[in-house]
């Protein structure tokens, strides 16, 4: 009977704990958004202008005289978030791309690189925690906002980019590519313009056979470092961006059909411009926006307050709810 009755106590108690301890993980997460915010503000006040999404090393993003793979808004944030001993070390002239984080932190233990925890949602489900291409760069669980694509939530007139590997690349956003966007240039207001969210989750896709889970961070190929690649003259003709996303699709959307293709945006190939918001804490992701709030966005959340919270002008003011 003791035994029954401590077997029930455990029972009604479990649920507090998980309960105490995901509260416990968002808070870190939230938190890490913080510094992400504290961040991008303290590069705004050194150059006058937030870092774009992502961007090659041309100045005045970096000094290379050709186009070269340039980086993400991670990278450009490193010294606010007290990673000066690998940025002080990067080199704006050459390839990201053939960058190995390794040699810059001197890690050669495995796992072959360095894991930034303000990088990693405390929450996230993933297990793959090095980018595929083998180059020793994190995977990021957040992604930077480019904008909102043209007709979600009923935007319209919306400055963006097709990319046929990767869907569409809004610029209606603070942090799209090759953006120079100001504090003076959000309009719609600070406090209602996202700049970072969530991606710590795996993208659901349930078919006639099968449902499967998807690992689809728009980092997976190349990691956290990883930024644009522009078309050329010799013979490179695919304009690719990492490591931001442009809404298109609900919060933790599930997919549902038989196939999908690489214009939606969703998966990972060269950039997954489009990747939904998704964690994996319940109901809904963390987010950051451009006066440095943190807030909690709600799967529930409309398409049209979500867009309008992507683009920074488009002269349609909504709060989060």
């Amino acid at each position: 009977m003791v035994i029954a009755i401590i077997g029930l106590l455990i029972a009604l108690l479990l649920p507090a704990v998980q309960a105490a301890r995901e509260a416990a993980r968002r808070l870190h997460c939230a938190n890490n958004l913080k510094q992400h915010g504290l961040a991008l503000h303290n590069f705004h006040d050194t150059h006058r202008r937030f870092p774009p999404g992502c961007a090659n090393n041309l100045p005045p993003f970096g000094t290379a005289t050709s186009r070269k793979w340039g980086v993400s808004w991670m990278v450009y944030i490193l010294p606010g978030l007290e990673l000066n001993h690998i940025a002080d070390r990067w080199d704006w002239s050459v390839d990201c791309y053939h960058k190995n984080l390794r040699d810059l932190v001197g890690n050669t233990a495995e796992p072959p690189g360095p894991i930034f925890s303000v990088f990693r949602c405390p929450s996230s489900s993933f297990d793959l925690e090095l980018c595929v291409e083998g180059s020793g760069y994190m995977i990021p669980d957040y992604v930077a906002i480019a904008g909102s694509v043209e007709d979600f939530g009923g935007l319209n007139g919306v400055p963006q980019t097709p990319i046929s590997l990767s869907g569409i690349s809004a610029r209606n956003g603070v942090l799209h590519y090759t953006a120079r966007v100001t504090l003076g240039g959000i309009p719609d207001g600070t406090s209602n313009t996202l700049l970072v969210s969530e991606v710590s989750d795996y993208i659901y896709w349930k078919t006639e056979h099968q449902s499967l889970r998807c690992d689809w961070r728009p980092g997976l190929y190349m990691g956290f470092a990883a930024g644009l690649w522009e078309p050329d003259h010799q013979g490179n003709s695919i304009l690719r961006t990492f490591n931001t996303t442009s809404l298109r699709y609900k919060i933790n959307m599930t997919i549902t059909g038989s196939s999908i293709s690489s214009k939606t945006g969703l998966w990972e190939l060269n950039g997954a411009n489009n990747t939904s918001l998704r964690s994996a804490h319940p109901g809904g992701v963390n987010a950051l926006c451009a006066d440095g709030s943190i807030h909690s966005l709600s799967e529930t959340i409309s398409d049209a307050v979500l867009a309008r919270l992507g683009a920074r002008q488009d002269g349609e003011i909504v709060q989060i709810p």
